[in-house]
């Protein structure tokens, strides 16, 4: 693996822990920074990554309420 390659892995696996962790700072550290190094790159990527699986797991969440909703209402209507 080349060396830019692990500075960003690394800059990745920091900015999801950062983002899952402490989501205050990792805004405040990447706000107004116009940075084009490898580890800042990844540390960005990483934050967006945490945030995605944080969207996709909220509405699969929200999936399964709706979907327990409606089978509740359906037995109340067989009743």
């Amino acid at each position: 693996m080349r060396k830019e390659e692990k500075k960003f892995y690394t800059g990745f696996n920091n900015g999801y822990l950062i983002a899952k962790y402490l989501p205050e700072f990792i805004t405040k550290m990447v706000k107004g920074v116009s940075n084009s190094n490898v580890y800042f790159q990844g540390l960005l990527h990483g934050a967006k990554e945490y945030e995605s699986e944080k969207e996709f797991n909220r509405n699969q969440d929200l999936k399964l309420i709706r979907k327990n909703k409606n089978q509740k209402r359906n037995l109340e209507r067989d009743r």
